[in-house]
């Protein structure tokens, strides 16, 4: 017998029977070959066959449930195990997540509302075979019997309101109970969710079950406090200024942004350009610039954001706060704090992309049922090149960030970034987006971001739009002339006529009454005081002066925000300031 040594040196990729071929060639026996098969042949391969890497899988298909996507193929030829890929958008990257024996896997590492896009590659000694042709699944808990309260944690000062919602799925036809859990002294809830707060401190439980099914429970916390302070005395029916003691407000663009606590109705953010980011903990008596001009640091940690452009709270924690800043100032850029704004911090994977997209980022949109999927839309073009700007997405918090380039005809400055997502009426998910742009019309997308398609020739204005929901799902926008809105949300737009022309950023509801007004960064467009408008929000109109136009503004709202349990609609009025409304109700 004589035996030698292989050519350990063959390279990966020759065929497994023309290795075992080699090595039989180096020795010489006269063992019989195994029935049906030749000597120097492969076992299990017909003679002179060669083993080969098998090859791409066919046939994918994915089948979305509960946090979860299953995936099945046809077997390949030849394959001893697959290699199942993943990628968050339709271009790639693809990471392997996991190693399957047979033509199927469950991938329960996926999150409701999010699109999953997958490749298989068939594998053997041999080698692996080419990318499946890709297949897309978006989970999703339609059809799960669930309650799901919003927030689930808040906080209320004795004797105060709080609204909680809850969103219940897969039982038609069934509505919601509200009760407290514990008994005694715990405070009261109504039928709508409105809880008003006992006078003595505690922690307690609401509760929201299934009118049909008593087992299916939904349950949120509630803490109650003693005040912080003492909220304006406000007269019903007439807007009172609560401005922050900026000074030298009315000197720059003023108060454009601000932010109800989802957690505490009492706590509220505004944000001033050039003039910071100011908080309040009674609803608007007292405020406190949250950091110091003189002292802050201008790198990726800092104590003072000078000029906010957004700023978000998170519902689950009162302390997690994310915001923006755009078109000027020291401290561009995305931001997280996880201690109520006196710190802050820009994550390295934000740091990461701004040579590639840009730091001058103003818009922003949370998904409303995960506060790390987040949406960014910028003032400036993207870097390196004169392209408009795309959006940017995080589904982690800000850790890490997805570039979605634009639509080649997007103009380069501001647009308004939306979720067409509405759990309470059912409408949407966490794919579907919009876009309004100030020279191209309003954009839409239901595959996160990896398609577009133009669905109004209505521009919003220079600098952004709010986009709300009303109770029935009617979704309004800023414009210009004229607000619009969308009865099939985003598919359809119409103008708002019967309103004054010019410029509008935003329409406030407070679930009777719809309010807008005249607004262009500091002087209405020109056109002097004005009042808001108003119409029923079941009809939509006819728009009429608020109060028979007793009031009249030098500016209108940026933004407005509706704090159901205490009855209070807040406008963002430019230099004009910061506005309350104790509303009254039929």
């Amino acid at each position: 017998m004589t035996v030698c040594r292989p050519n350990l040196f063959a390279f990966r990729g020759f065929a497994l029977a023309a290795l075992l071929t080699l090595i039989a060639g180096c020795k010489t026996d006269n063992t019989p070959a195994p029935q049906g098969t030749t000597p120097g042949a492969a076992q299990g391969t017909t003679s002179g066959s060669v083993v080969a890497a098998p090859p791409a899988p066919t046939g994918l298909v994915a089948t979305s449930g509960n946090a979860l996507a299953t995936l099945s193929w046809s077997a390949s030829a030849g394959a001893t195990s697959y290699d199942v890929k993943r990628s968050s958008t339709s271009v790639g990257p693809y990471k392997q997540i996991a190693t399957a024996m047979s033509p199927s896997y469950t991938d329960a590492t996926v999150s409701n509302g999010s699109t999953y896009y997958y490749v298989v590659v068939a594998a053997n000694a041999a080698g692996v075979s080419a990318d499946s042709a890709q297949i897309s699944t978006t989970p999703s808990a339609a059809g799960i019997r669930n309650i799901v309260i919003n927030p689930a944690t808040a906080v209320v000062s004795y004797g105060g309101a709080f609204q909680f919602n809850a969103v219940l799925t897969g039982s038609p036809g069934s509505t919601i109970v509200w009760s407290m859990q514990e008994p005694g002294n715990v405070g009261m809830i109504a039928n709508d969710g409105r809880y008003t707060a006992p006078t003595v401190a505690g922690t307690f439980h609401v509760v929201a079950k299934n009118s049909t099914d008593p087992n299916l429970t939904g349950t949120a916390s509630v803490t109650v406090t003693a005040p912080q302070g003492t909220p304006p005395n406000l007269t019903p029916g007439v807007w009172m200024n609560i401005t922050p003691p900026a000074p030298g407000l009315t000197q720059t663009f003023g108060s454009y942004y601000l932010e109800v606590s989802p957690v505490d109705p009492n706590v509220i953010y505004v944000a001033i350009d050039t003039l910071g980011l100011w908080r309040t903990t009674d609803r608007g008596s007292n405020w406190t610039r949250l950091g110091t001009p003189a002292t802050y640091d201008f790198g990726p940690k800092t104590t003072y954001l000078d000029s906010a452009s957004r700023v978000r709270v998170d519902p689950a924690d009162a302390n997690h706060l994310i915001a923006t800043q755009g078109v000027r100032g020291s401290t561009l850029g995305f931001w997280v704090s996880h201690d109520a704004g006196a710190t802050w911090n820009m994550p390295q994977g934000f740091r990461d992309i701004v040579s590639t997209a840009t730091n001058d980022v103003v818009s922003m949109a949370v998904d409303p049922t995960n506060f790390n999927h987040i949406l960014l839309g910028s003032h400036s073009p993207w870097r390196g090149s004169q392209k408009p700007g795309g959006v940017m997405e995080s589904t982690d918090g800000g850790s890490t960030w997805i570039l979605h380039p634009p639509v080649s005809t997007w103009p380069g400055g501001s647009f308004a970034i939306g979720f067409l997502y509405d759990p309470t009426t059912g409408q949407g998910n966490a794919n579907t987006w919009l876009v309004g742009t100030d020279g191209d019309g309003f954009w839409r997308t239901t595959n996160a971001g990896s398609s577009w398609t133009k669905v109004s020739n209505f521009n919003i204005v220079h600098g952004g739009a709010q986009f709300s929901y009303t109770r029935d799902g009617t979704l309004y926008s800023g414009a210009q002339p004229y607000p619009v809105r969308s009865r099939d949300n985003g598919l359809t737009w119409e103008q708002i006529t019967g309103l004054p022309s010019a410029f509008y950023y935003s329409v406030g509801s407070d679930d009777v009454t719809l309010y807008t007004q005249l607004s262009n960064t500091g002087d209405n467009a020109g056109r002097g005081p004005q009042p808001y408008m108003t119409a029923p929000e079941a009809t939509g109109g006819p728009w009429t002066p608020y109060q028979g136009g007793s009031q009249n503004f030098n500016d209108g709202p940026f933004v407005m925000s509706y704090d159901a349990a205490n009855g209070i609609m807040y406008s963002a009025n430019w230099r004009t300031g910061i506005w309350a409304l104790k509303v009254i109700k039929p």
